[in-house]
């Protein structure tokens, strides 16, 4: 996992560089670095980073993009896993809100 580490931070930074948040490859890589940290057991990073994520996406794509969800699912599954649920409730909550508006 530490070599994954490695590999994908690199490949995120450079496709931040050089395509931008906008480009379709920066969410998946972003995904894959985040499950790494994850299963590095670096729990707290992974969150930040994923919060960050979570942040450009709404405001890249949009609350309702497949990528923002998904990213947003993935908090939601974080904070169950640390014993956060009502804060992973507010999370849900907010995403049925903004698809239902």
């Amino acid at each position: 996992w530490e070599e994954a580490e490695l590999w994908l931070r690199e490949a995120f930074e450079r496709n931040v560089r050089v395509r931008g948040n906008e480009n379709s490859m920066t969410p998946m890589i972003a995904d894959r670095l985040i499950t790494t940290l994850w299963e590095l057991d670096r729990r707290d990073e992974a969150e930040e980073f994923l919060r960050e994520r979570l942040a450009i996406r709404r405001e890249v794509f949009g609350v309702d993009h497949a990528d923002t969800r998904r990213a947003a699912g993935n908090l939601a599954f974080m904070l169950r896993d640390t014993g956060r649920d009502d804060e992973a409730d507010r999370l849900e909550q907010e995403l049925a809100d903004a698809s239902s508006s």
